[in-house]
């Protein structure tokens, strides 16, 4: 069995992460990336909760994530030409 992501040092995470989504998807990545990190973000917030339900120490884990779905929304409509 390999070994599971969250064990690894975060930059091999990542890269391993990286390399399975080629694996499975193709060589090119599809989509539009912003609104896949947007996409994640929404999940990671959904997962901090379900955490906090489950009695983890969440402590402001939401909130740091709400902030960078803020900012990555920010990002987007500034490409695009939407005024927030």
């Amino acid at each position: 069995m390999a070994e599971k992501l969250i064990h690894l040092p975060i930059e091999e995470a990542r890269a391993a992460k990286w390399r399975q989504g080629r694996e499975q998807y193709g060589p090119v990545f599809i989509g539009h990336p912003l609104e896949e990190l947007d996409e994640e973000l929404l999940d990671a917030m959904n997962y901090a909760e379900e955490a906090a339900r489950r009695g983890f120490q969440m402590a402001g884990i939401r909130e740091d994530l709400h902030r960078l779905c803020e900012r990555i929304r920010a990002i987007y409509r500034a490409a695009e030409g939407i005024s927030e």
